[in-house]
């Protein structure tokens, strides 16, 4: 996601309006549903369990991201407000919360950015106390990204914000120092403070003299590759994606800012790894392949890519029979396509990789080689991995519908009695029980994904549907929410 808003900020907005568009901001986290804020001694809020399923933290949160240094960031109700906490690994509070929303889901060097009541933004240390104000107590920055640690691009732990005064990002340490002042117009961001794996210490930076041009700055705050791309991103590698402000096609650049990879493509990704092969989308057809100074190596045939590590075998779909496989960098299948579905954020991780199977429909775990033999079902409603492909991992109960844990044989490690699960961090999860059917409607944004009619247990009659992600409907732009049985016609006509 990139930032693109430099104009003024706007002075003064009400209660109200603030946390709606924290609501919004929250929407890119990576949780399935986000809901706040939830009362104190709610039954239907999230939580953490430990991996034998048990609750430290209760599920009384509106929302709660992944534990992350000891700590876990909470929100709570405060009254006509929403309150933004932290807790520990015993589940209590380490400090009464404050009076904000989250921007980061965790702790990255022991800070997390957050929105102020005003909308702009500083961030909350590790004891939950606001910190690193731009210039005294009370006062933000207009954006503010997580915290990274020390790479080669900064020699310590550094954040991008955006200076109210300059209306320009720069680079701030954690001690609140300016590591590079603010003189640009924007960075490519990543929210999570999370940097590709490169050698390379430049980052993509927009020029504020000509603002529609990227380049490449080193760790001095000097442009050490003048801009004139009209987009670019971080180095993967020794590479960067960059794109032609004449033609508008995209390429790789080098270091230097020459042009490994010809611009001559609709995209390039960078999924099979730093030092893997550049996958290509071909401008005419849209389709994928992989490509070299040359040109194709593997000529478009892929209808989508997914994350392949660094194993040199390639996750691609198929377009002729739109099933998922596992390709080599010149086109040859590894695996042939058989999967309807694959997790393709967390993609081929040593070797193995979380599908589903075309046939039955279930999920599992599969090798991306020896011709894609099961090692973990497919028996499973669903599965969610972490980058790591780490056990135990989220499961989710065909039969119920509930949520647990699996361990490497498929077996249950927690049994399934969530309506959410989370993968754990720090030898904890974000959880949700199942909501108790009271008769009383809920206003929820709520993922619905799987059978065109759900079971009761995903989805108790009294919800209020305000988003249905497989149908791409969005009652929030009408009503706000829609009935259950509503909902349902709606998930038929969809069928049709």
């Amino acid at each position: 996601m990139r930032s693109t808003d430099t104009a003024p900020r706007v002075a003064r907005v009400t209660r109200r309006q603030a946390l709606r568009l924290a609501a919004l901001a929250a929407a890119a986290l990576p949780l399935a549903a986000c809901r706040w804020p939830v009362g104190e001694g709610a039954r239907d809020g999230y939580g953490y369990i430990d991996e034998g399923g048990s609750w430290v933290a209760p599920p009384a949160y509106g929302w709660v991201g992944p534990f992350s240094e000891g700590r876990g960031l909470v929100t709570t109700s405060g009254g006509d407000h929403t309150l933004l906490g932290l807790v520990g690994a015993d589940g209590e509070l380490v400090a009464d919360p404050v009076e904000a929303a989250p921007r980061a889901a965790r702790l990255s060097q022991g800070f997390a950015a957050a929105h102020s009541p005003r909308l702009d933004m500083a961030y909350l240390d590790a004891s939950g106390a606001w910190a690193l104000y731009p210039r005294g107590v009370g006062e933000y920055y207009v954006r503010a990204d997580s915290f990274s640690p020390a790479d080669a691009f900064c020699g310590e732990a550094y954040a991008f914000v955006l200076d109210e005064d300059t209306r320009e990002w720069g680079v701030l340490g954690t001690g609140g120092e300016w590591v590079i002042p603010p003189s640009f117009a924007d960075v490519v961001h990543t929210y999570s403070g999370a940097r590709p794996a490169t050698r390379v210490g430049l980052a993509p930076m927009r020029d504020t003299q000509a603002p529609s041009l990227w380049g490449f700055v080193g760790p001095s705050g000097e442009w050490e590759v003048g801009p004139a791309f009209s987009d670019a991103s971080w180095f993967h590698g020794d590479l960067a994606r960059a794109r032609d402000p004449e033609g508008g096609l995209v390429g790789a650049v080098d270091p230097s800012g020459a042009w490994a990879l010809p611009s001559a493509y609709a995209s390039v990704s960078f999924a099979a790894g730093s030092d893997g092969p550049v996958l290509a989308r071909d401008a005419e057809t849209g389709l994928w392949g992989t490509a070299d100074a040359s040109g194709w190596v593997a000529p478009p045939q892929w209808r989508g890519v997914g994350i392949s590590g660094s194993t040199g075998s390639l996750l691609v779909l198929d377009d002729e029979i739109g099933l998922w496989g596992v390709a080599s960098p010149s086109g040859e299948w590894a695996v042939a396509p058989a999967w309807d579905d694959v997790d393709e954020r967390s993609g081929v991780v040593g070797g193995l990789l979380v599908a589903r199977d075309a046939e039955s429909g279930l999920w599992g775990v599969a090798s991306a080689s020896d011709g894609g033999d099961w090692a973990v079902g497919p028996s499973l409603g669903g599965l969610w991995a972490d980058a790591e492909l780490s056990f135990p991992m989220p499961a989710r109960d065909a039969s119920s519908g509930l949520w647990g844990y699996v361990d490497e044989g498929g077996s249950w490690a927690v049994e399934p009695a969530f309506s959410y699960a989370g993968y754990f961090s720090e030898g904890l999860a974000v959880a949700r029980p199942p909501a108790e059917d009271d008769g009383e409607p809920v206003r929820i944004v709520t993922y619905v994904d799987g059978t065109p009619v759900p079971r009761t247990e995903d989805l108790p009659t009294n919800r209020q549907i305000a988003f249905d992600k497989d149908l791409e409907f969005d009652y929030r732009e009408g009503s706000g929410s829609k009935g259950y049985e509503d909902w349902l016609e709606d998930r038929g006509a969809g069928d049709d």
